[in-house]
């Protein structure tokens, strides 16, 4: 057995090196789905651009696994047919694999890895010499599966910056079962253990929130397999032994949380005595069992780390258990889709359909001729949509005008700091122009000092330039350069760079001389006397002065106790030859 095991790791060695190969890709990509601008809800295979990572591990992986073959046979005899990166799916992919050694065999017809999934088509492993446990091998016997032929999917999403995991897996044997597995977590970790901080006798803890789970049983004759072979060994017909199963398995799950620490509560035993009839049928005439975790809000996992499950923790969860078939998602006609477009009430949910491809064949050029009036009429409600078709297909069709106003819905976001799905903002920088994204800016911020956020914010501004707090300027500089707290606008980042620049605050002047050459290259845009008026407008706030002296804030004496003149777009002082060294 030990010898068995031992073939299984170098096996897995094999199937898993590209893999491994492949994980810094996976940190590429993040979590997409749902509305664009919020938090996801629906997983999705969109992605950034990753041309340059993608071409390095096109060349490295061949010879990464060419490697693995190397050091595999060692311990094994390998080979395959053919390796080679599919560039259209980001795959790596190998044909006619063969693992072998002694009375060990094991094939798969193709193995296909990418960054977030892994398929493998035709899993054979050969039984009928390895030593099997005798029930296992009677069962497999009654299957005629004595070679067992398995298909796997795994799909793996992660957030890379915040440990969000969406994770799918379906194993399925032809006439024999079909698994299916799925489970969404948010800032999910596995904590290693560290001396002093750890609790003892914790190996490990758990951190984050399990929104949803479910794992799914579809029996093709696995379940009559088992229980015929069980039957037989105690001299029981196959519907006698079907019942004893399914007698036995419902006293097990009605009875198995009279265990937990502070007993079981009444609520808690009604509901494992309606998962236990669930159970029973399934036993008794074997369909699809579903378990589903479907928790009112997101479960902290970290209640697990004490060692200890209360009734409480298994309610919260939100288990339930069925038997039969369950759709997925309700599928929708081509006629209730062609109705549903009629009806206003029903175009947000249809549109969502369509762009995610869930309830019916994915159309976004149909959602979109939907949702880009509603968008250009001032219904700004459209732009989550139409900015999630943008994410799934970057050059998905719209106007000018549509994207502009799409961008303006980021930038509010942004602001409000809500979540903004990875690559949309560089999705439409790169389709509007500098002139299109300095219009949409400025719209941004208009719209957003109407809010009260919008309010509070010019009011704490306006009293650091009265305070001539040069920190808290270039803070804010930035903050509007990079979209933070407050929409992002260009225009307003190099006036008080400047502002702040003026009052020697150097790390200021850095950002205030890029943006400046940014614009005389015209990577960026804005309107040079709006600029001027908006910097002048600013300076009379950190100096305001009477209407008939407008030049005493000037003056040599005003320099010498503290004060100093109006900013100018390009300072004189030696800093600036350190600036522009930089």
């Amino acid at each position: 057995m030990r010898y068995f095991r031992g073939l299984l790791r170098v096996s897995a060695t094999l199937c898993l090196l590209p893999a491994l190969a492949l994980a810094p890709a996976m940190a590429q990509d993040g979590l997409r789905d749902g509305a664009a601008l919020a938090a996801p809800v629906q997983p999705s295979i969109a992605r950034q651009d990753l041309v340059d990572i993608e071409s390095l591990f096109a060349l490295t992986l061949p010879y990464a696994f060419d490697f693995a073959v190397s050091v595999g046979r060692s311990f094994a005899i390998v080979s395959y047919g053919t390796r080679r990166y599919d560039q259209i799916t980001d795959s790596f992919v190998i044909t006619d694999l063969r693992i072998a050694r002694g009375d060990f065999q094991m094939a798969i017809d193709q193995l296909r890895i990418a960054p977030t999934e892994t398929i493998i088509e035709g899993f054979a492993i050969d039984t009928r010499a390895l030593p099997l446990d005798p029930t296992v091998r009677a069962v497999l016997e009654r299957l005629d599966k004595e070679i067992l032929i398995l298909n796997a999917s795994i799909v793996s999403d992660v957030a890379p910056s915040s440990g969000d995991v969406r994770f799918s897996m379906t194993v399925s044997g032809d006439e024999v079962a079909r698994l299916e597995v799925a489970a969404d977590l948010r800032r999910f970790h596995l904590l290693a253990p560290i001396e002093g901080v750890t609790p003892p006798g914790q190996d490990v803890q758990f951190a984050g929130q399990l929104v949803t789970a479910r794992g799914d049983l579809t029996d093709a004759g696995l379940v009559e397999a088992i229980t015929t072979t069980i039957g037989e060994k105690n001299d029981l017909d196959a519907v006698q032994a079907r019942d004893m199963a399914s007698a036995m398995a419902g006293i097990a799950i009605a009875s198995m949380f009279a265990s937990l620490p502070g007993g079981s509560t009444p609520e808690l035993d009604g509901a494992a005595q309606s998962w236990s009839v669930a159970v029973q049928e399934f036993l008794r005439d074997p369909d699809r069992l579903s378990i589903r975790l479907d928790p009112a809000r997101p479960f902290d996992l970290a209640a697990f780390n004490d060692g200890e499950v209360l009734a409480a923790d298994v309610l919260a969860l939100g288990p339930y258990v069925t038997n039969g078939p369950v759709d997925r998602v309700p599928l929708i006609s081509n006629a209730a889709a062609t109705s549903a477009a009629d009806d206003p009430t029903r175009e947000e949910a249809l549109s969502f359909a369509l762009i995610e491809g869930r309830s019916l064949p994915q159309d976004i050029p149909r959602a979109v001729a939907m949702l880009e009036p509603r968008l250009l009429s001032g219904d700004m409600s459209a732009a989550s949509s139409l900015a999630r078709a943008l994410v799934l297909n970057p050059g998905a069709e719209m106007s000018q005008e549509a994207l502009s106003r799409i961008y303006e819905a980021v930038l509010l976001a942004r602001a409000d700091r809500n979540g903004v799905e990875p690559g949309l903002t560089e999705t439409l920088t790169k389709r509007l122009s500098p002139a299109e994204i300095a219009v949409a800016e400025t719209a941004a911020a208009e719209s957003w000092r109407q809010s009260e956020s919008g309010r509070q914010a010019e009011t704490a501004e306006t009293a650091s330039l009265a305070a001539r707090d040069w920190a808290a300027l270039r803070h804010l500089a930035y903050a509007y350069y990079e979209g933070i707290g407050r929409p992002r606008n260009l225009q307003r980042a190099y006036a008080l760079a400047n502002i702040a620049a003026a009052g020697d605050d150097k790390a200021a002047r850095l950002l205030r001389d890029k943006l400046a050459r940014a614009r005389a290259t015209g990577d960026v845009i804005w309107p040079e006397d709006e600029t001027g008026r908006l910097i002048a407008s600013l300076w009379d706030v950190v100096l305001p002065q009477p209407a008939d002296n407008a030049d005493e804030g000037a003056s040599p004496e005003s320099e010498r106790s503290g004060g100093s003149s109006a900013p100018e777009d390009a300072g004189t002082n030696d800093d600036e030859e350190e600036t522009g060294a930089q």
